[in-house]
């Protein structure tokens, strides 16, 4: 019962993970695959309270959460270089911290119009 709660709150809160309102596919693409490694970890919570540190989640240290993760994101088909691998933990971080839907509202606003 506790893990179908967990399941019931991060959705709530971190939303589908599709991320159909970002227009460029590689950032799609990416987003998508780090949303479903945290996903499939149960990441979000340790998420949302994790600070990488003044060298970010490219260069910081790697805590074992973040290693399985990236073990995750990095198997997959998006090659990162260091800033786009900071930047979309980046916008998991933020989607961690405030939400799917508050996520989703910036990106439109900011990134889309």
């Amino acid at each position: 019962m506790q893990k179908l709660y967990r399941l019931f709150t991060m959705s709530a809160t971190c939303g589908d993970g599709q991320f159909d309102f970002i227009k460029c596919s590689s950032t799609k693409n990416a987003y998508r695959d780090a949303y479903q490694a945290i996903s499939r970890c149960e990441l979000w919570d340790w998420l949302s309270r994790f600070e990488p540190g003044e060298h970010g989640f490219m260069y910081g240290e790697k805590p074992a959460e973040l290693m399985r993760i990236d073990a995750i994101i990095f198997s997959g088909p998006i090659s990162h270089s260091g800033a786009s691998y900071g930047i979309t933990m980046r916008n998991m971080q933020y989607i961690a911290k405030h939400g799917y839907a508050k996520y989703r509202t910036e990106a439109i606003k900011n990134h889309n119009g």
